[in-house]
């Protein structure tokens, strides 16, 4: 579905590129259908995307509504996501 990419400097020069997937959460859309949400580190180990896929290629029903319960927090060692329906 999409990425969001991780910019430290953005006056900064650099070769960042894909490392390795760090975490990866699976959780159910409001229809039913799977969605994979990956954060991925580059080849330093900082972190590089985020990335959220429905596996059936549709937009996340979840993401499309505002929900004051829905967080997400990510902290050096910690990453928490909630949702207030799965």
């Amino acid at each position: 579905m999409g990425s969001i990419r991780f910019i430290y400097d953005p006056n900064e020069e650099t070769n960042r590129q894909f490392g390795r997937k760090w975490k990866e959460v699976q959780f159910y859309d409001e229809d039913g259908i799977l969605v994979l949400a990956s954060i991925l580190l580059d080849n330093k180990g900082l972190a590089f995307e985020l990335e959220i896929w429905k596996t059936d290629f549709n937009p996340c029903y979840i993401f499309l509504k505002k929900r004051t319960s829905q967080s997400l927090n990510h902290k050096i060692n910690t990453i928490k996501i909630e949702y207030s329906k799965i």
